[in-house]
């Protein structure tokens, strides 16, 4: 499957950008404007639960601020 993004450039000046972890292959970065994204960055081929953690912790953290949360992954399956 392929996705096709059409993407409208953005004042970057506008978000804050913060990886909070650096002990970890897997990446972490926390989007703000306002209101909070989560994403994680996986090197592996599938996603896992546990893989969600992180983006479970953000959530309660911040509580009505936390938008949504994403995982990437290298694979084509969920």
């Amino acid at each position: 499957m392929v996705i096709t993004l059409n993407l409208t450039p953005i004042n970057l000046q506008e978000y804050t950008l913060v990886s909070p972890r650096t002990d970890s292959p897997a990446q972490s970065l926390v989007v703000k404007r306002g209101r909070i994204l989560g994403i994680e960055v996986k090197a592996g081929a599938t996603a896992k639960p546990e893989d969600f953690r992180g983006l479970r912790r953000l959530r309660s953290a911040t509580a009505e601020a936390f938008a949504c949360g994403i995982v990437l992954h290298d694979g084509d399956r969920i």
